[in-house]
């Protein structure tokens, strides 16, 4: 059979009546003979051996195989006899001993019937050991299944998180770059606007100063025209002596009337200038908020990208742990294996 079913597969399981049949056997009294009623030699000697094995000697036994006999010759035999025993199924009611040669047996014969034999304890505890050793056996082979799967698993979940974490560090790598320029950027930019935004302040500082200038011009503008036109009176009233000096006073007043008209249009351009230069200042301010706030956006996305790098090393090392935990776990299957 080992060599069908493979060593330590197979287990002799041993039938022997139970423990009651042995007891009724007991209670014959001593010297008494008892008749082994079976179909064969064999089928009687078999209970005889076990009778022998409980010890069970104190009474006389005697076969009668039926099926080897004539029917004259067991009539004969059990004919008066006082005790019979065999399997349930030839002496028990309606089985060959009644049936056949029931005529022959006495109303005072006994008849110990023997029940279906059952397993002994030893062979139950061998199949259940086997039992065990081969589930025990199936079980680490299905376990050793499992874990070889998810060591093949693991390792392509492996070389994949290890690619994507290739990919995904290359890819923080060059987003890190290009956050570190366009803050380099923003800063430059920042600062220009800055300097801009101090610029135009600068120039609404000076077009102020000049107009005050221009005030001061168009006020000495105003006195050397009134001083021309007191000059020209004068003139006018020492007659031909004074004509040379009415013609220079009249230029002075035409000189003077022509600076107070320049510096008319002077102010005028100044006062364009110095609105231009008002509305610069704010927006340039505004713009400096705005590149300070993309300033700190750009912080932010640096902090996620760090962030993201930390995760994507950290899923790694994960990773490698669990790939280690694998490894434990199929060295730990394959040394109960060899228990």
């Amino acid at each position: 059979m080992e060599n069908v079913f493979g060593p330590g597969k197979v287990v002799g399981i041993e039938l022997v009546p139970p423990t009651d049949y042995f007891i009724k056997i007991s209670q014959i009294p001593a010297g008494e003979t008892v008749l082994l009623f079976n179909n064969s030699t064999a089928g009687t000697k078999v209970l005889l051996g076990y009778l022998q094995r409980y010890g069970l000697m104190h009474v006389q036994y005697d076969i009668v195989p039926y099926d080897e006999w004539s029917p004259q010759q067991v009539a004969a035999k059990i004919a008066g006899a006082r005790y019979i025993t065999g399997g349930v199924a030839y002496v028990g009611p309606g089985r060959p001993l009644q049936e056949k040669f029931g005529a022959a047996l006495s109303p005072e014969t006994t008849i110990i019937a023997s029940p279906p034999r059952i397993a002994t304890s030893t062979s139950i505890s061998q199949l259940a050991h086997v039992f065990s050793t081969l589930y025990h056996k199936k079980s680490l082979d299905e376990l050793a299944k499992v874990s070889d799967f998810l060591k093949a698993k693991l390792t392509e979940l492996s070389a994949l998180s290890m690619k994507v974490a290739n990919s995904a560090s290359q890819c923080i790598g060059k987003t890190r770059n290009l956050v570190v320029t366009i803050q380099g950027e923003l800063q430059d930019q920042s600062r220009r606007m800055q300097e801009t935004t101090g610029d135009s302040r600068t120039l609404v500082g000076a077009v102020r100063n000049i107009d005050v200038v221009s005030d001061t011009i168009k006020n000495i503008a105003s006195q050397t025209n009134l001083l021309a036109l007191n000059a020209a009176i004068e003139a006018a009233r020492a007659g031909e002596a004074g004509r040379g000096f009415a013609v220079v006073a009249q230029e002075v007043r035409k000189l003077a009337e022509q600076s107070n008209s320049s510096i008319e249009t002077i102010r005028k351009s100044i006062g364009d200038v110095q609105a231009i230069a008002d509305r610069i200042a704010p927006a340039m301010e505004g713009n400096v908020r705005v590149s300070d706030g993309i300033q700190k956006k750009m912080n932010e996305i640096m902090a996620s990208v760090e962030e993201e790098s930390t995760a994507v090393d950290t899923l790694a090392k994960e990773l490698q742990q669990l790939s280690g935990i694998s490894d434990q776990l199929s060295m730990v299957i394959m040394t109960q294996g060899k228990v």
